[in-house]
Order: structure tokens, then sequence, then C-alpha cells
């Protein structure tokens, strides 16, 4: 089973989330600020973080930082900050995707999915008995 570490201020939002992506079959950790946040991801290092930058201790990209700095965990970003210089900032700083709040049940359920498939894909294992060194 998946985890993904959802790390959102609103409690009503993160609930909900957190409740559609159990529905889905994912095991969901909830993180209301930062601090948190960072703490829950270095225990978990879970498979996928969806991150909201407005969190009342941190930006969001503060965060972000130092969680790619631990491991290369994907992200997606979920906010209400849609300039596009904010979507930039996001997708330049190794986001896997930007969402601007609202978005649907589905179309969020679809992008984790997208991107765990990415990962997955991604990962290379070679068969027995091949070494990649």
């Amino acid at each position: 089973m998946e985890s993904i570490l959802v790390i959102e201020d609103c409690r009503d939002l993160a609930e909900a989330v957190a409740a559609l992506l159990e529905d889905e079959g994912f095991r969901v950790e909830l993180a209301h600020d930062g601090a948190t946040g960072l703490a829950k991801f270095r225990e978990s290092y879970p498979d996928l973080v969806i991150l909201d930058l407005m969190l009342p201790d941190m930006h969001g990209f503060c965060l972000f930082r130092e969680m790619h700095a631990l491991a290369d965990v994907p992200v997606i970003i979920l906010t209400a900050k849609t300039q596009l210089c904010d979507r930039l900032a996001g997708i330049e700083l190794g986001a896997e995707d930007y969402l601007p709040k609202p978005v649907t049940a589905e179309e969020l359920v679809a992008r984790v999915r997208v991107v765990l498939h990415r990962v997955r894909r991604n990962r290379v294992t070679p068969p027995s008995g091949i070494s990649l060194s």
C-alpha cells in the first residue's frame, strides 16, 4: 500500500483529501503545519507528498527544499496560490505537479495515480543476475 503525506493547514480540506485517498486504497498521514510535516516526512519517507504552500509556520517552498535535501520523494503542490510566478517556482523546484485549489476529487486522484505510476516506472530493477554497476 503506497503512503501519502498530506501537509495542509486547513483541517477540513486535509481530512477530505485523506478520506478520498484512503477510499482509493492509499495509506495517508496528515500534518497541519510545516514542522509537523517535516517530522512525519523524516519518520516515514512517504511515497508521495501533497503540499500546501501557505502554512502557518513556514512557506511550503522552504519545506519542499528541506524535504528534498533528505530524500527524493515526489511532491504535488496543492495550493490557492495560482499566479504564474508561483506555478513556475514550484515546477522549477522539482514538483511533479502543481494543482490550484479548488480541485475536483477525480482530478486529484488521477494526478496522484499518474505521479505514482511514473515513479514506479522510473525505478529500474534489473533482471536477476544482471548488475548495473
